[in-house]
């Protein structure tokens, strides 16, 4: 789904900006949707 897609690569860049401005780690909350999270996780650590 192109919404989803959007979706996890907007959050994505959002996390990298929070790491990056010095958040020391980051919290998800999944609400049972854990494949969106674990899309995130994954962009953030390639």
């Amino acid at each position: 789904n192109s919404i989803q897609q959007y979706g996890t690569e907007f959050i994505s860049k959002l996390c990298e900006q929070l790491l990056q401005g010095g958040a020391p780690s980051l919290h998800f909350y999944t609400l049972n949707r854990s494949k969106a999270t674990l899309d995130i996780v994954n962009n953030l650590t390639t």
